[in-house]
């Protein structure tokens, strides 16, 4: 069935917003990292013949949460861009929409919520491709798959829950200029979503 020129080019411009969503959180990002949004506070304190220095990452911001509302609208474009891409190369049948499954004998079912259901429409050899890029085809771990991905997160988003944005540690370290009759410990908090309180601590004796 050939495709009218709006289906062509619907997909292309879901595409076109998600990138231009994606260009505002990084403007977003960017103004909240200058912001300064986390404080460093040093604590010296004694405990016996130990000497222990403190470090606390404090919050002073919350990430924006309008990040994490353009996220969610990132991912339901880029998802959505895959179902009307299907559509425009198949026929117009009820409930198709780009398959995308983790596991090859859900994919493989023909009845509804199978993935032979959801591209019945489509062409022989589309059907073929979209089989290659299933997730359980592409990777050792399929839940870690950039499609996976965007199926999953863009599914979460509509029937669950929001998804957050937060911040995290990807790199850390610290000096000793000497090290004279002293013993070094280092005691981490967790460091997962919105940026935890953390310690990092040095006793001497």
């Amino acid at each position: 069935m050939p495709a009218a020129d709006d289906d062509w080019y619907d997909w292309r411009d879901r595409l076109q917003l998600a990138d231009e969503r994606f260009e505002e959180v990084n403007t977003l990002i960017e103004r909240f990292v200058e912001s300064r949004p986390y404080e460093l506070v040093r604590k010296e304190q004694n405990e016996g013949n130990l000497q222990v220095l403190t470090f606390h990452v404090n919050i002073k911001q919350r990430i924006p949460r309008r990040i994490s509302v353009l996220l969610a609208e990132i991912l339901g474009h880029l998802r959505s861009s895959l179902d009307h891409i299907l559509f425009a190369l198949s026929d117009p049948l009820p409930g198709i929409q780009f398959p995308v499954f983790l596991d090859q004998t859900l994919f493989n079912r023909s009845g509804k919520g199978g993935g032979r259901y959801q591209m019945r429409g489509a062409p022989a050899e589309v059907q073929t491709i979209l089989e290659q890029l299933q997730p359980y085809n592409r990777s050792t771990d399929p839940s870690r798959d950039p499609l996976w991905m965007v199926h999953n997160f863009a599914r979460i988003d509509r029937h669950q829950k929001p998804h957050l944005a937060g911040a995290v540690v990807s790199d850390r370290g610290f000096g000793v200029r000497s090290l004279r009759n002293a013993n070094l410990m280092e005691q981490s908090g967790p460091l997962i979503g919105d940026l935890k309180t953390a310690q990092r601590s040095a006793a001497s004796l």
